[in-house]
């Protein structure tokens, strides 16, 4: 079967063009690499992240206290925030909030666009809105954040947070995990009690069994 050598008669076309026509049409394809090099370079991670987390009793209860740090080629403006999702056993007014932050509880959200996180709303999130003046200077530690529960067990929960890269001045919304205290697990008896609770049962029908007759 003949197969048309269209590559072969491109390829030729191509060295048979004058030096600089050739330039022109290869010019799209470098400016492309170019643009490629210079965005991918430009797109850097600002993410917001829980860097530590101590737990602490206090009294019967247990305080959580979330690190936060704002990391190289980031910008947080007033509006930024971050999320903690599911904090089990929340006590309303615990919040410890550092300056420029405020901080606020509901069931659902807020979350920002483009992260999924797990979010059950018969659980409290806890957030906290940055309202101070416009940060350009990354790596920067935020202080401690923190909130009590009456649960002192933990589990991996979700994080997200809302800031803007630097350059580009671009919202960068990232998610991550966290530990959130979740409720402790119910006592299981040991086998010993749970073998003699068996055993007890026969003996109860029977004499439940006697006093009816």
């Amino acid at each position: 079967m003949f197969k048309f050598p269209f590559p072969k008669i491109i390829w030729a076309l191509f060295r048979l063009t004058p030096k600089g026509c050739r330039y022109a049409l290869s010019l799209p394809i470098w400016c492309s690499v170019i643009i490629f090099t210079l965005t991918d370079t430009a797109i850097t991670k600002a993410d917001l992240i829980p860097v530590s987390l101590s737990v602490t009793p206090t009294g019967s209860d247990y305080n959580y206290s979330y690190n936060v740090e704002l990391p190289n080629n980031s910008i947080l403006k007033p509006g930024d925030f971050f999320t903690i999702y599911d904090f089990a056993g929340y006590i309303p007014k615990s919040n410890n909030t550092p300056a420029s932050f405020q901080f606020s509880s509901s069931n659902l959200g807020p979350t920002p666009s483009w992260t999924t996180p797990s979010d059950n709303p018969s659980i409290p999130n806890l957030t906290w809105t940055y309202e101070g003046p416009q940060v350009q200077v990354g790596a920067l530690n935020l202080g401690i954040f923190s909130a009590q529960s009456v649960f002192g067990e933990t589990v991996n929960g979700f994080f997200t947070a809302e800031t803007h890269t630097n350059p580009g001045d671009q919202v960068n919304n990232n998610i991550t995990a966290t530990p959130v205290p979740v409720p402790c697990c119910p006592e299981v008896p040991e086998p010993t009690t749970f073998l003699l609770g068996l055993l007890g049962l026969p003996i109860i029908s029977m004499l439940r069994s006697w006093k009816m007759v």
